[in-house]
């Protein structure tokens, strides 16, 4: 039996490094609650067409994170539970095999027929919830793992865009400075073009001014055009004395008509002066509104650039520290994975052992606990040895199975449930508060501890489980041999001389 207990474990000989990682899990789970805890993001980038199969939030890299806590805290949970159901169970079997194996021999057919089915039901029924929990224990983490995965997948899918994006980005920003830089080279020169229209505007204002100022105003003009209306009259007159005073009169009139012409001379030039410079003004105005149109027009387009370049700054800071927090990510996750995935092979461990050895064995006894009842006294001594290997094995299977699911327990409630509780607590905590960092530090500090006191404990129980192995099988051979009808005294007798004459194993096997 003890050789066979070997055989079963052999594949997990160091199955304590298994249950050893769990601490690191919640550790790292930690870790990615803080890396989340810096920014929010959406890992939904080009999701499939069927969406997805395990993540519920993938808007939210922060949520899919809550998700994995509470998916992790389930299964430590449904362990906890399922694993210490199975150590009760467990403990019973040595019980229920001797009180069948005692019923069934005690020779009394009404007694057999009354008790044996509640014992063997009960063997039956530890068979099949053992089976069942450790099964529902290894489903549950086996679809943690299937969430981590999924998201794993999806991060990577989402990296790979926001990388993409982020090229955009920078294409869009390299673009825009080279716009930014034709833009302030077109302003410079909208700019010379506005000042050289303003001298040129002063210029013609003043030559305006001059002109306006050359055109005689008020009593100036009134009394000059009297003097020419004088000068005309006399004029006319004089030149009716002509006959008379003719030399000194004809030049008096000719230069009272000459000064007539040059007053009116002086103002069809005034006027046009004015006109000119008027003329000249709105033209000069109309190009510096042009030109000031221009400029604000340049300076709007260069606004619309520099908002761009903002615009695309953030952009790329964004898509930097998405992109960088995806990296985090996805490497405590990868490193999460890893050690889950140990956690879930410890489960699959279990679920075998109890599949294909305890509820075999159980199974087995119970079937042929219940075709031997029906026969007679000497059958159901032809069928001792038989029940007396079943019990045997499965008693042994089901110390085994016990140490197991009870060492479980104990590193569980010691080092595993309050660490995944304060996986909760911390996601739902404010960083900014030094609160967070503490239970942070905590839970890291915290897990390191309870790493070493897992390792500690398991490699303590095996020990134990092997210093008692000889004892405990022992007692069940005690126990079930009492029960057991004695071997004919002929038979004991060969099978004494048969050890001291030394038989090999081959030997011995084909004796019996």
């Amino acid at each position: 039996m003890r050789n066979q207990t070997k055989i079963i474990m052999q594949p997990y000989a160091n199955w304590e490094e298994y249950l050893t990682p769990a601490p690191l899990s919640i550790a790292i789970l930690g870790e990615l609650v803080f890396i989340s805890s810096s920014t929010d993001f959406s890992i939904n980038k080009n999701p499939r067409e069927n969406g997805y199969e395990f993540i519920k939030y993938p808007d939210s890299f922060r949520a899919c994170l809550m998700q994995v806590c509470n998916s992790g805290w389930w299964a430590f949970n449904e362990a906890h539970k399922s694993m210490d159901q199975i150590r009760l169970h467990t403990a019973q079997v040595p019980d229920y095999m001797k009180n069948a194996v005692k019923i069934l021999f005690q020779g009394n057919d009404e007694v057999v027929k009354a008790h044996l089915p509640d014992q063997l039901e009960n063997i039956r029924v530890i068979a099949d919830e053992c089976l069942e929990l450790s099964g529902a224990t290894e489903k549950r983490f086996r679809n943690v793992i299937e969430i981590i995965q999924e998201l794993l997948e999806a991060c990577v899918n989402a990296e790979h865009l926001y990388g993409e994006e982020r090229k955009t980005i920078k294409k869009k920003l390299e673009e825009s400075k080279l716009r930014e830089q034709s833009a302030q080279e077109t302003k410079k020169r909208t700019q010379k073009a506005v000042d050289a229209l303003e001298k040129e505007l002063d210029q013609a204002n003043q030559k305006y001014q001059q002109a306006t100022d050359s055109l005689p105003t008020g009593w100036n003009m009134i009394a000059m055009d009297v003097v020419g209306g004088v000068l005309q009259s006399v004029t006319g007159f004089i030149s009716g004395l002509t006959s008379v005073v003719a030399n000194p009169v004809t030049k008096a009139c000719a230069a009272s008509e000459k000064i007539a012409d040059t007053w009116s001379h002086i103002r069809e030039n005034a006027r046009f002066a004015i006109e000119q410079s008027r003329a000249q003004l709105n033209h000069t105005r109309e190009n510096y509104e042009k030109c000031l149109e221009n400029l604000e027009k340049n300076q709007k387009e260069l606004t619309e650039i520099l908002v761009t370049m903002r615009n695309c700054e953030l952009k790329e800071i964004d898509f930097k520290t998405t992109i960088e927090m995806l990296v985090k990510g996805m490497d405590a996750m990868g490193r999460v994975k890893v050690q889950w995935e140990k956690m879930v092979h410890f489960f699959q461990m279990v679920s075998s052992i109890v599949k294909t050895s305890l509820s075999k064995t159980l199974t087995n006894f119970v079937s042929t606990s219940e075709k031997t009842q029906d026969l007679s006294y000497n059958g159901k001594l032809f069928s001792k040895d038989l029940l007396y290997t079943q019990a045997f094995q499965a008693c042994n299977i089901a110390s085994l199975v016990h140490m197991i699911s009870g060492t479980y327990t104990d590193v569980s409630s010691k080092y595993l449930m309050d660490r995944v509780s304060s996986l909760g607590k911390l996601m739902a905590m404010d960083k900014s508060k030094p609160e967070f960092e503490h239970e942070r530090q905590q839970l890291q500090n915290g897990c390191d501890e309870a790493q070493r006191g897992i390792l500690r404990l398991v490699l303590k129980n095996k020990k134990e489980f092997d210093r008692k192995s000889t004892a405990r099988q022992d007692k069940i051979d005690q126990e079930l041999l009492a029960i057991l009808p004695a071997a004919p005294p002929e038979q004991i007798k060969r099978i004494q001389e048969a050890v001291q004459a030394g038989f090999s194993e081959e030997e011995e096997a084909s004796y019996y």
